[in-house]
């Protein structure tokens, strides 16, 4: 126990990724014709230029900040600002942990990158031998909405904190929902530190 204690402070006190204060929320798509799409503009105003589009009948848009009536998501490789008269607030499908499905994580400096799902983080290190490895979920508070930190402790004494908050790769423009950092059972040394996002199916 006191392990995993000294494991939870180092994390929290781990350097922060560029962050803003706004908590990383869901939308769908509404009010759109079928035969339309909403744009995305490269600022948040009416006249700036369109960048991308969503689809008339989009889910779970990953809004990472606000200004006004403006959401800030991705498109591409950059962030985009969609307006919010034709977003309606959702909540994705949940794990039991009270994760999104689907989230996919990264980091560098070594490069990493990690799949969530219900029973286990699968940690991808392009340095191992092993490249793919698959870490038991144990134990994780149940979050019934998105809203706070959720804790992942690792079979062998490993945890992982996650927090839907703005993140950046610092490689690219690319606003990402939620930070991650984990130290894994045969790495304690480390704490990886990374971006995740919710997959656009």
């Amino acid at each position: 126990m006191t392990r995993i204690l000294i494991l939870l402070l180092g994390l929290f006190s781990a350097p922060a990724l560029a962050q803003t204060g706004y908590q990383t929320q869901y939308f769908n798509v509404t009010g759109v014709a079928p035969d339309d799409t909403l744009n995305i503009r490269a600022d948040a105003n009416p006249e700036a230029e369109v960048i991308g589009e969503l689809a008339f009948d989009a889910v779970n848009i990953e809004v990472t900040g606000r200004d006004g009536n403006w959401a800030q998501v991705s498109s591409g490789e950059q962030a985009g600002w969609v307006s919010f008269t034709y977003l309606a607030r959702t909540e994705p499908e949940l794990l039991a942990s009270g994760l999104p499905v689907g989230l996919s994580c990264g980091g560098t400096e070594p490069f990493w990158s990690a799949e969530i799902d219900e029973d286990n983080i699968v940690f991808n290190a392009f340095w191992a031998e092993e490249e793919s490895t698959p870490y038991p979920v144990t134990a994780a508070p149940r979050a019934f909405t998105i809203g706070y930190p959720v804790i992942l402790m690792l079979e062998g004494g490993g945890v992982a904190v996650l927090e839907p908050e703005y993140c950046s790769d610092g490689m690219s423009d690319i606003p990402y929902g939620w930070s991650l950092n984990t130290v894994l059972p045969d790495h304690a040394e480390t704490v990886y530190s990374g971006c995740c996002t919710l997959r656009r199916e």
